[in-house]
C-alpha cells in the first residue's frame, strides 16, 4: 500500500478510519434517533445535510486514494 500512496493519502485513510468504530457508530445512531424525535424539522434537515456532506467527503477521499492504485 505504501508503494502507491503518499503521506497525504495515508492521512485521508486514517481520518476516515478514525470515524469507523463502535463509539462513533453509537454516537451517529443516537444523533439519528434524536433527530427523528425532534419537532424542529428545519434543525433535523440541517443535521441530515451535515451528515450527508461528511459521508460525501469521505467517499470523495476514498475514491481519490483508490485512483492511486494501478488497475488490475
Amino acid at each position: 500500500m505504501y508503494e502507491y500512496l503518499d503521506h497525504e493519502d495515508i492521512a485521508k485513510l486514517l481520518k476516515i478510519d478514525s470515524k469507523r468504530n463502535l463509539d462513533y457508530e453509537n454516537f451517529f445512531n443516537a444523533k439519528v434517533e434524536e433527530q427523528k424525535n425532534t419537532t424542529d424539522k428545519q434543525e433535523a434537515l440541517k443535521a441530515a445535510d451535515v451528515w450527508e456532506n461528511m459521508f460525501k467527503e469521505d467517499r470523495k477521499m476514498l475514491l481519490e486514494v483508490l485512483n492511486k492504485f494501478p488497475d488490475r
